[in-house]
């Protein structure tokens, strides 16, 4: 290995140390923020539905008491933001003056011109993800979004399937309906663990969820960044280009972050289960590709018909790419908190 080879190793490997320790640290110490504030939300709901029936004044001391509590989640919630934002901006300037000097070191004009891109996205998702917290906590206050709720057992049996140990589901909330300031178009929306599902029928809930999802795993584990990445690709992209994946470049990680969540997506709807009578296509699916041991006897295909299908024709033809599926869903896997 020549010495500039050995010299960029090093630098990539010190770059990738800082940024996994400020990651990590960032996550528990947030992850420790929202949890503490719905905790207090869950325990307001206990005293509420404790009083509400008392006369006269059950009604209203119910009401308050519930207010509070959302309140008090909100409050928790823009202050884990706050901590993600405040990671994203202290590695942004790590990874600014990391890759600097990779670039300085090994000559490479494109390793700095990254390192600027990757300040840019930190900084920019530090913002949004901060301020989007500041908006959800103003609508809860004013009462302008549906009151948030847990995850369903079904919709937590789907993500732990899907993740398994990867994404820390305690702290996902849902609002459904009415959304304020988010309620401008009607796809779904992911601003930290907080997913906007709007008006998303049932028939089409759980490939939206699937697809919110993977921004809360990015949220997770590459912090407040995910946002700049997500809405930059729908931006400079187009939503056409950006959900489709297959344009993209392999393997998954360098996916933009729309098409991550969107081959998740499709990997939900687009399986083929194998029985005794051959492959039987489920273009609406059940998450079947997930399923634990069963994921060595299912298929995924896929077409560039119509920008990207479960079916295909004589001028599209289905690929296979059950290995590629495989190997995303392994490495999602294998990303798991301790």
């Amino acid at each position: 290995m020549s010495l500039g080879s050995w010299l960029k190793k090093k630098a990539k490997q010190l770059k990738d140390f800082v940024e996994d320790l400020l990651g990590d640290g960032e996550e528990e110490v947030s992850d420790a923020i929202e949890s503490g504030g719905n905790a207090a939300k869950d325990k307001a709901d206990q005293i509420a539905d404790a009083v509400k029936d008392v006369p006269i004044i059950g009604g209203a001391v119910a009401s308050v008491v519930r207010w509070t509590g959302r309140v008090t989640a909100g409050i928790c919630e823009l202050a884990a933001n706050i901590v993600k934002g405040i990671g994203a901006f202290v590695k942004a300037s790590a990874g600014l003056v990391l890759g600097i000097i990779e670039g300085i070191v090994t000559g490479s004009l494109g390793t700095i011109l990254d390192a600027f891109v990757d300040y840019a996205a930190n900084i920019f998702g530090g913002i949004l993800i901060i301020a989007g917290g500041f908006i959800s906590l103003v609508q809860i206050i004013f009462g302008t979004q549906k009151e948030k709720r847990k995850l369903t057992e079904d919709e937590r049996e789907l993500l732990e399937l899907i993740y398994q140990k990867t994404l820390k589901l305690n702290n996902i909330r849902i609002v459904e309906g009415r959304s304020g300031i988010y309620s401008f178009n009607d796809r779904p929306f992911v601003k930290g663990n907080l997913i906007y599902m709007k008006n998303i029928s049932p028939a089409d809930w759980n490939w939206n969820l699937v697809h919110e999802s993977v921004h809360v795993w990015q949220y997770q584990h590459y912090g407040a960044r995910y946002a700049a990445d997500a809405l930059g690709a729908s931006i400079f992209l187009g939503k056409d280009r950006a959900y489709n994946w297959l344009k993209e470049i392999r393997p998954w990680t360098n996916f933009n972050a729309e098409a991550q969540a969107e081959f998740f997506e499709d990997l939900y709807k687009c399986v083929e289960i194998q029985n005794p009578a051959g492959w039987i296509q489920w273009i609406q699916g059940d998450g079947g590709f997930f399923m634990g041991d069963a994921i060595t006897s299912n298929r995924f295909r896929f077409s560039d018909l119509d920008g990207g299908s479960c079916w295909g024709d004589a001028k599209h033809p289905l690929m296979d790419l059950t290995d590629f599926g495989n190997e995303t869903v392994d490495h999602v896997r294998s990303q798991a908190f301790d």
